[in-house]
């Protein structure tokens, strides 16, 4: 009652989603995240981030309930200037969220976007790859072509040896081989 007294008041939205959070009403949260979002189009806050902040905290947020056309929702709406810490929210979501769930093709739109805004970081292809492999098998599919150009991709960026090259290189000999 007391934000319809004082809708202008942007300030009030965060605390109020994080009480919905807390309080595990997903849904009533992103919809406080939205109304600061939507403010914030029209009447731009005195810190340029917190925008792109909020609405990669909403990403996670949806992702994590289970609300996916709601999370590419926000993906898609991210503007720039982007936090140092982006790609690692990405991956996180796609690796850690979305790909533990099974969904994988929530998984490749999610990365498909980091790659189209930083074409030459790796992670986000070996994650892409893993997502297009484990969709192939979940559906029969046979073509493995783009999982390989992933983690060719990844390959081509990683300029040291981890486990994920490794793994990468031996998936890509079994895909794709020479």
């Amino acid at each position: 009652m007391l934000l319809f007294s004082l809708p202008n008041n942007v300030n009030l939205h965060f605390p109020i989603a994080d009480s919905y959070k807390a309080e595990g009403n997903v849904p009533q949260a992103l919809d406080e995240y939205d109304a600061m979002l939507a403010w914030w189009a029209d009447s731009p806050p005195d810190e340029p981030g917190l925008p792109v902040e909020i609405g990669i905290q909403a990403m996670l947020m949806a992702g994590d309930a289970g609300l996916y056309q709601r999370m590419h929702r926000y993906v898609n709406g991210l503007g720039r200037p982007l936090p140092s810490d982006w790609m690692t929210a990405f991956v996180d979501l796609s690796g850690n969220t979305l790909m533990e769930r099974e969904e994988y093709g929530h998984a490749i739109r999610v990365l498909s976007v980091a790659i189209r805004r930083s074409s030459n970081t790796a992670m986000p292809y070996y994650y892409r790859g893993m997502a297009r492999v484990q969709s192939n098998r979940q559906s029969g599919e046979e073509n493995y072509d783009p999982a390989a150009d992933d983690f060719q991709r990844f390959i081509d960026l990683s300029p040291n040896d981890s486990a994920q090259k490794r793994q990468a290189i031996d998936l890509l000999s079994k895909i794709r081989p020479q």
